[in-house]
């Protein structure tokens, strides 16, 4: 556990960010390793503001968990609280390296005992500079040694019986060698590719379909054993926001936390998660309007599931949690399954780790409901429901839908900033004097105005590469292979991405976003990566903040009144073709009180009328006379009125989505 030399140090390193006084949001993506960018992002951002909503996904739900505890053990005042200034060691703590050789890092993204062997097999390629193939083959045949003895045994056996059995001469005699060390060979591939196989379809599925659940088993800690995420995350936690190890910090305590000047709320912590059963982007978060993981869904969970995860606290604060919550207990069929409990009283450690669920690397989370779609048809017919049993869905990262989930405290006229940070790969003319000023920076830097844009988008090149600083130039074509691969992972990255990179376009979003450049062997799946590239990684991150923090900055910083007025443009645009939309859908009528019919009638027949009070109807009455008599003024969409403007390019559009 990264800690603070001392009382005194910490006391005197928080003083930093005591008079911090304006409101900010952050957004954090997912990226694996890459999370430790983060921790200088945060250290300083915060000694300019406070921060209000919190957000992230994936590596970016732990840095936005570590974001949140500190902010809380900043407001709270406890004087056993780290806050911010227990995020500064985080980065050396992580390079320290264990009586093992491998770095705290490593250790983090360890795997389970079940599951060693075929997790060196899996993340060779990852962590190998080159030679992926080979590193991967070398894995598997050290860690399936009894396969690759047996083969090695069998052909032995059989080239020495021939070389007996026969009494060849000398040039035979080597050709039966040869024969041998050939059938030697694919007879150890065939065994280590059956105990491979063996492993993924039997031990991965045991093991909730991840190499690593992420925690240390009794027996691990007992052994003293070196930290693994939940675990770190879980007491790192605790510690920033001054709480004991038995009193899990929830996102009740964040929502609760004191409140800046003028605000009705505390900390809001929101993180993205997959259901993947039902197919959807999961939005796990407590607010005033959030106080179940769905409103419009019931979950239950089996306290076995959660042990297997999270720390002994942990799970009791959940049973206690669920206990307590009213409602009769379903038909369990021999398991004991426990209603999920209000957002209020769930530990943060819970959410996060719903999050970083990455597919194969980390177990997923396994929570249950019902199907109603299972309901037979015959029942329906003759009025009878029985209930259908509780099934598994499946939480996986929620990097599957969306990494920077930038979009979630968005409003038309932003009182304070949302800053994002957004991890991607180097850009090709990244070299020469460029190579610095590409490694972090923002989009305002590159283009004449702040609004325009420039280097929103990275180019997915498929049959060719760029010459770097070279842009009428290209490399020769690639092999035809690598262009397939290189269009597939295209697809993939498309297929999960989209919505991270539709909403980077806009100008509304793309000026409040810091991009971090990462090489290929910086952070991502680089667990295995040095004690020097893992320092980089904080110093990249703290650049970032810096970058923020001057552009936006309330005394000096002229980022924050160019970004209100790109949203009031925004804002005027979305208003006006709302507005027109909504009248061509719903017509006005000859008078005011044909109007009213037409309204009342449609609600008639929707069935609504009857459950609106006299109240309500009459105020629907008076947003629809308010719409109708404003169509009459606001300009339509493409014409010589229209608030157009070069820099709101690509347009928008307001949509009805759910809140996720």
């Amino acid at each position: 556990m990264p800690k603070p030399r001392s009382a005194d140090e910490l006391r005197e390193r928080n003083r930093a960010f005591a008079d911090a006084k304006d409101p900010c949001d952050l957004v954090l993506k997912g990226g694996a390793a890459s999370g430790f960018v983060y921790s200088g992002t945060i250290v300083e951002l915060a000694e300019t503001y406070r921060l209000q909503s919190i957000a992230g996904t994936s590596a970016g739900a732990g840095a936005a968990g570590v974001a949140a505890a500190a902010e809380y053990g900043r407001r709270s005042g406890r004087k056993e609280a780290w806050g911010f200034a227990g995020i500064e060691h985080v980065p050396e703590w992580a390079a320290e390296k264990t009586d093992k050789g491998w770095t705290r890092l490593k250790h983090l993204f360890g795997p389970d005992a079940e599951t060693a062997r075929l997790y060196e097999v899996v993340s060779a390629p990852f962590t190998a500079k080159k030679g992926r193939g080979k590193k991967a083959l070398l894995a598997a045949i050290r860690g399936y040694w009894l396969g690759t003895a047996s083969g090695i045994a069998i052909t032995g056996a059989i080239a020495g019986w021939l070389l007996w059995t026969l009494s060849p001469s000398f040039p035979a005699a080597l050709g039966i060698v040869a024969l041998a060390l050939a059938a030697g060979l694919l007879l150890v591939l065939l065994f280590v590719g059956i105990a491979v196989y063996r492993d993924v379809t039997a031990r991965l599925p045991k093991n909730h379909f991840g190499l690593c659940s992420a925690k240390l088993s009794p027996d691990e800690v007992a052994a003293g054993a070196p930290e693994r995420m939940t675990d770190w995350l879980y007491g790192l936690y605790q510690n920033l926001a001054g709480k004991p190890m038995d009193n899990p910090l929830t996102f009740g305590d964040l929502w609760r936390a004191p409140r800046l000047d003028n605000e009705k709320r505390g900390i809001a912590l929101s993180l993205m998660s997959v259901n993947l059963s039902l197919g959807r982007p999961v939005r796990i978060t407590c607010d005033d309007d959030h106080h179940f993981l769905e409103e419009d869904e019931e979950y239950w969970f089996d306290p076995e599931d959660l042990r297997r995860l999270f720390p002994p606290p942990v799970v009791d604060a959940m049973v206690a949690a669920a206990e307590a919550t009213p409602g009769p207990p379903p038909d369990d069929r021999g398991q004991r399954f426990l209603r999920f409990p209000r957002m209020e009283h769930v530990p943060v450690i819970v959410g996060v780790r719903m999050s970083f669920a990455l597919p194969v690397l980390f177990s997923a989370m396994r929570l249950y409901k019902r199907d109603p779609s299972r309901l037979p048809v015959e029942h329906k017919d003759k009025g009878e429901l029985p209930a259908s049993a509780l099934e598994p869905c499946w939480f996986a990262d929620g990097g599957v839908c969306t990494s920077l989930p930038i979009h979630l405290f968005d409003k038309p006229m932003p009182r304070w900033p949302t800053f994002a940070v957004n991890l991607r790969p180097m850009h090709p003319d990244a070299s020469g004097p460029d190579a610095d000023r590409l490694r972090v920076w923002m989009d305002y830097e590159f283009a004449d105005r702040p609004a325009d844009g420039w280097l929103r988008e990275w180019w997915k090149r498929i049959d060719r590469n760029a010459v770097p600083r070279d842009p009428q130039r290209f490399a020769p074509e690639v092999p035809p292979r690598e262009q397939l691969m290189r269009l597939l992972g295209a697809m993939f990255s498309t297929a999960i991405g989209w919505v991270d990179g539709a909403h980077l376009r806009l100008a509304t979003c793309r000026d409040r976003v810091a991009h971090v450049c990462l090489d290929p062997q910086e952070g991502a799946f680089n667990v295995d990566t040095d004690s020097a590239a893992i320092l980089n990684l904080a110093k990249y991150g703290k650049k970032a903040g810096k970058k923020l923090r001057e552009r936006f900055a309330a005394h000096g910083g002229g980022g924050w009144p160019e970004h209100r007025g790109v949203r009031y443009l925004a804002a005027m645009q979305l208003a006006a073709r709302f507005i027109d939309d909504f009248e061509a859908g719903f017509p006005p009528g000859e008078s005011p009180d044909a109007d009213l019919r037409a309204l009342e009638a449609a609600l008639e027949l929707a069935g609504f009328k009857a459950d609106l009070t006299d109240e309500q109807l009459d105020k629907m009455r008076q947003m629809t006379r308010a719409l109708f008599a404003e169509e009459k003024n606001v300009p339509e969409p493409g014409q010589r009125g229209w608030p157009d403007h070069p820099a709101l390019k690509p347009k928008f559009a307001m949509r009805v989505m759910p809140d996720a």
